[in-house]
């Protein structure tokens, strides 16, 4: 980085200068929703000095720190300027006039020069100050407790000890646990193993409180007490989806903080959680919005006169009460026992763990599959006319982007992974979910959706999820939907999917879907013997056998474990001389340990390169890990360097996808077709 020097100020520069900070004001104003001020505040936002335009915190602070005391220094992602904040306003004054028009970088030529703008602000960003709007499904409740309450919960709270009950330190934190130990390492509780400690009775007559409330709709079962100290935080995540139901409890004690709500299509909302406050988490800010608090000292707060005010953190503890579900620790090799959703909640849940975080961890070998545009969908693109505005949503690593050079190209992922991969191939590609696509009504001449919709767990959903292909295109547009068919032979011809198994095969790592056009070579699974699981084996006509696992239940377990009779093991190896079918439940077994299933269904791992025996269906990916080379041979070890991951899919049978584009207003069938096991139709916006 180049010496930071001041501009020469000469008169030749000074109307130069002047015009570069009103054009800088107007941005932070109109673009960015900020109110500037002209009499002095202890904030300064200061333009090109953010992330978005490479400059460090310590940049800023090595800089600003000269002109007073600094509070805290706030830098947003991807945004091209910063907060500095300082302890009194003739500070922030001094820092203002001294840095206005700073070369902080030189570049190659002026125009890429990093020259400071700050300004005194009076009201930050959503992202930055906390708003009252808050997420779906997202409840805050201000002095749920009293002041003696917090005082007695506070003291009860013991860090210190040698036992793993005791509590432990993470990086950022001192984490202790009560019913059920989190064990972060897989982000999952074991339920066969509680502690000793259960929930202090202390916090029985507040949740009781919440329940009679409807606050919360079961008690909890587990709590996690997390204590910060001023300037530590908690990266954006959110709590397993599979190990706990739904509605998340969080206390705050000690300490006011800002927690950060994320979602997927782009939006961050910043909610402030005063001391003593009680956050519930349901619906869609428990599973689809992640939470995370940014690392900090202080928090901007918002005055009720309207401006801005510095609120220092103190040490916050806080006591996050979750109910265990049904599938908690249920963490398994090669099956996912899970059921099939009845509600939207149980959906977004589903589609989280088997299609969000899957793709985010196979996104990189994902694309390397994605190269090779499918026939008929090139023959769709280039047949647009010039000058058309072509979106493609779920657009994956953008093989589509590029095949009409007369079209101006868009795209969209839910997939922060592949959303990236986009960007680095230089595409114009946004992370957004298929039912909720930021793009205003009518603003698309043509669109493509290709093998999304499948991965959509109930019929609702995707008729929403075609509603919205259909509202963002203009009058008398088209868009194209391909998904996986049920079918994968028609007309005495097999797919291509079912011709490629050439061999008997165990798992493969893509299933020829839309997307696909590359084989993979089969690797073999690793020995699973030792582990204390109960296998159960179905196999194909090849009799090559498919192992899946799930946890047993001891004779002296825990109520709501698994129990497993030797008549019940006799009936499991039995399946061993089946043919070609997909794994069955444990009769008995399943139901105690899933209450649900009564009601619904349990999801099959189906077996790749076969026919399809049902609709809903989790398909394996083979992740291939890295592998390490010594001399000219290549080492692998088929139990490390392979895992296997487990993706949602909904197959449609024939006429289903016409059916449920019929159900949806405004547009028509203008095409449908059946392509390489996959159902195709070409919508028209009326």
């Amino acid at each position: 980085m180049a010496a930071s020097t001041p501009v020469n100020l000469t008169y030749k520069t000074c109307r130069k200068l002047n015009k570069k900070v009103l054009r800088c004001r107007k941005y932070l104003e109109t673009s960015e929703n900020l109110i500037i001020y002209d009499n002095p505040t202890k904030i300064l936002c200061v333009q090109n000095g953010g992330l978005g335009n490479s400059v460090s915190r310590e940049d800023i602070l090595e800089i600003f720190s000269q002109y007073g005391c600094v509070q805290d220094i706030i830098m947003i992602p991807r945004k091209p300027y910063c907060f500095v904040c300082f302890d009194n306003c003739d500070s922030s004054l001094n820092a203002k006039k001294k840095t206005t028009g700073y070369l902080l970088r030189e570049g190659i030529d002026p125009s890429q020069n990093v020259v400071l703008y700050p300004f005194f602000v009076s009201q930050a960003a959503s992202y930055v100050c906390p708003v009252t709007d808050l997420p779906s499904g997202l409840v805050l409740v201000k002095d749920f407790i009293t002041a003696d309450m917090e005082h007695e919960l506070l003291k009860i709270i013991n860090f210190d000890g040698d036992s793993r009950d005791a509590g432990s330190s993470l990086k950022h934190r001192q984490v202790k646990h009560y019913g059920y130990e989190f064990n972060y390492e897989i982000n999952n509780v074991d339920p066969r193993k509680p502690l000793k400690e259960g929930i202090p009775e202390i916090c029985h007559e507040f949740l009781k409180q919440a329940l009679d409330s409807k606050l919360i709709a079961c008690m909890p079962d587990q709590l996690t007490v997390n204590q910060y100290l001023a300037g530590q935080g908690i990266p954006p995540h959110v709590d397993t989806p599979s190990a706990f139901e739904d509605g998340i409890v969080s206390l705050s004690c000690g300490s006011q903080v800002i927690m950060d709500f994320r979602h997927p299509d782009g939006r961050c909302i910043s909610v402030l959680l005063p001391r003593r406050s009680l956050l519930v988490m349901c619906g869609e800010s428990r599973f689809i919005w992640s939470h995370g608090i940014t690392p900090r000292k202080t928090d901007i707060v918002s005055l009720a006169s309207g401006g801005l005010t510095l609120v220092a953190r103190e040490t916050r503890t806080s006591f996050t009460f979750r109910k265990l579900s049904p599938t908690a620790g249920v963490i398994l090799k090669k099956n996912e026992l899970c059921s099939l959703p009845t509600t939207d909640r149980q959906a977004m849940a589903l589609e989280n763990q088997h299609v969000h975080q899957v793709y985010e961890q196979i996104g990189a070998h994902f694309s390397d599959t994605r190269y090779k545009p499918w026939p008929q969908i090139a023959q769709f693109l280039l047949a647009q006319e010039p000058g058309s505005l072509f979106m493609d949503t779920g657009c994956g690593n953008g093989k589509y982007f590029g095949i009409n050079k007369n079209i101006f190209e868009i795209g969209s992922d839910r997939s922060e992974k592949l959303a990236a991969i986009c960007r680095e191939r230089r595409f114009q590609v946004f992370r957004a979910d298929v039912r909720a696509i930021p793009v205003r009504d009518g603003a698309v001449d043509v669109g493509l959706c290709i093998a999304v919709i499948h991965h959509l767990s109930t019929e609702n959903r995707r008729k929403q999820a075609v509603q919205e292909l259909i509202r963002i295109l203009r009058p008398g547009g088209s868009v194209l939907i391909y998904v996986w068919a049920k079918e994968q032979e028609k007309d005495r011809c097999k797919s291509k999917y079912l011709k490629e198994n050439k061999q008997p095969i165990q798992e493969c790592s893509s299933p020829q879907e839309p997307s696909d056009s590359k084989q993979h070579k089969e690797l073999p699974h690793g020995d699973d013997s030792g582990q204390e699981e109960l296998s159960m084996m179905c196999s194909n006509d090849a009799g090559v056998k498919i192992v899946s696992h799930f946890t047993p239940k001891p004779e002296n377990n825990v109520e709501g474990e698994v129990s497993v009779s030797a008549a019940e093991k006799s009936k499991i190896a039995d399946t061993g001389d089946r043919g070609n079918q997909h794994l069955t439940s444990v009769p008995g077994a399943m139901n105690n340990r899933f209450p649900d299933t009564q009601k619904t269904s349990i999801l099959q791992v189906h077996i790749n390169r076969t026919d399809f025996k049902s609709q809903d269906v989790l398909v394996p990916w083979q992740l291939q890990k890295a592998r390490v080379k010594k001399g000219q041979q290549e080492l692998t070890n088929s139990t490390s360097s392979h895992e296997t991951l487990h993706r949602f899919y909904h197959v449609f049978e024939e006429g289903e996808l016409e059916k449920l584009c019929a159900g949806v207003n405004g547009c028509i069938i203008e095409k449908s077709y059946y392509d390489q096991g996959n159902w195709c139709v070409v919508l028209r916006k009326m």
